[in-house]
């Protein structure tokens, strides 16, 4: 802290007592700011790319906040430093201005001038050029009284020209206090400090979450800065700009990508044959009673990634040929009915795996438009805060609604026995990002 620079906010106080708000180090008031507004949100750690992202508005917000806060101070400064010099220098201009009048020296030339004029005139009748020395004289006496009565005409323009200086300041002074209004500086840089200090109690809730999702992911660990920090604004910037550097740099080792795999359907390479992540007959269970669910961990295909993570997850419905026997069921096909299954809409429940990092945020997904697997995008994708970041590897959960949305209003239950050829299998499609061993 600048102590000189604090003494001399201080000596302003006498004449303008509002300026004690700004005598205290700014990064003092700031810190005060933080603690009187604490937040009380909290944020999903995995959610990292939406936190730095709103991190850099916050910061970048909270900097020109500092910057007002700043301008305020030397505008409130200069103002009460303005009126304390005019304070002091006031009764010093106006005596001087007075004095340049010289009144009494008028004064004093006209008396002389009027004595000197008189012994003329006593001996004029002896000394011809004493008459001349009488007019002279006279003619000066004369001037200096006239001088005289315009250097008393400007006291007393002086006198008023000095007292509607010294209202002018007094009233513009008072403005400094008005409530509400534009000239004052402590009540408006307190409602700025009030904002940053709201600013920086969320930008430290949304980067204490982002590190911790930077941790889980990646490994790497973030300090938070001290709240006892002399420039807590400018350590928070600089940490997470160090946290943005770092995401930059991984994701240049990482790639992204779409991947759809199967549950019921072999397909999982397996010392030459393929593997299902999931039995017929548990899927079949699953169909016939929703409190059951299909278990499956796909680790398996993401055995090549050292480290994988997805941000959307979407399902669609497997189907077999309109000929034959349901392999899964056993019965046989209705191909007139196959020829519909476009109209049909399951709703499904994705349980994803437990996380490394557990928090309140709900891994439960609903799936409520999942249709037949085409050549189109998945007809039901979820994303955002319950998926963003998750990791694939672990134990999913797959549940079904007991009934279909069909294009008729007959009930249509999902069971294999109703339904066979419409639920053969079930196909999950995510979207991920990894980086590979």
């Amino acid at each position: 802290m600048d102590s000189e620079w604090t003494r001399f906010k201080t000596s302003l106080a006498k004449q303008s007592p509002w300026i004690e708000a700004f005598v205290p180090d700014l990064n003092r008031r700031i810190q005060a700011a933080i603690v009187a507004e604490s937040s009380s949100g909290s944020y999903e750690p995995l959610m990292i790319e939406t936190l730095m992202r709103d991190l850099a508005s916050v910061l970048d917000r909270s900097l020109s906040l500092r910057r007002e806060a700043r301008d305020l101070e030397i505008q409130a400064v200069k103002a009460a430093a303005d009126y304390q010099l005019f304070c002091e220098t006031f009764p010093l201009d106006l005596e001087l201005e007075l004095n340049r009048l010289e009144i009494e020296r008028h004064k004093i030339d006209e008396e002389q001038a009027k004595a000197a004029s008189a012994a003329f005139d006593a001996s004029t009748d002896k000394d011809p050029l004493a008459r001349g020395f009488s007019i002279t004289s006279a003619g000066s006496g004369q001037s200096s009284a006239n001088a005289v009565k315009t250097a008393e005409r400007s006291r007393e323009l002086i006198v008023k020209k000095y007292d509607a200086l010294r209202r002018y300041q007094e009233q513009y002074h008072h403005r400094h206090k008005a409530e509400g209004g534009s000239h004052n500086f402590q009540q408006r840089s307190n409602n700025v400090l009030r904002l940053l200090g709201q600013d920086l109690a969320e930008a430290r809730a949304k980067a204490s979450a982002a590190f911790l999702g930077i941790k889980t992911l990646f490994g790497k660990e973030f300090a938070l800065p001290s709240e006892a920090s002399t420039d807590y604004l400018t350590d928070m910037v600089l940490v997470v700009r160090d946290a943005a550097r770092f995401l930059e740099q991984e994701a240049q080792s990482e790639e992204a990508f779409d991947l759809t795999f199967p549950l019921v359907q072999p397909w999982l390479a397996h010392t030459g044959n393929a593997k299902a992540l999931a039995e017929n007959k548990a899927l079949i269970a699953a169909l016939k009673d929703p409190r059951r669910p299909v278990e499956f961990d796909p680790s398996p295909i993401f055995e090549k990634f050292a480290r994988v993570r997805i941000t959307r997850v979407g399902a669609s419905i497997g189907l077999l040929l309109d000929i034959g026997v349901n392999a899964v069921t056993g019965l046989p096909y209705d191909p007139g009915r196959s020829a519909k299954l476009g109209a049909y809409r399951l709703k499904i429940e994705l349980h994803l795996p437990k996380q490394q990092l557990e928090t309140q945020t709900s891994r439960i997904l609903t799936l409520g438009n999942v249709g037949i697997l085409g050549t189109s995008s998945p007809l039901n994708v979820v994303d955002g805060l319950q998926v963003h970041n998750t990791s694939p590897k672990g134990l999913w959960r797959l549940y079904f609604h007991p009934f279909s949305v069909y294009s008729t209003i007959a009930q249509e239950p999902v069971e294999p026995s109703n339904q066979a050829e419409l639920v053969s299998d079930v196909k999950i499609h995510v979207r991920a990002i990894g980086r590979r061993t």
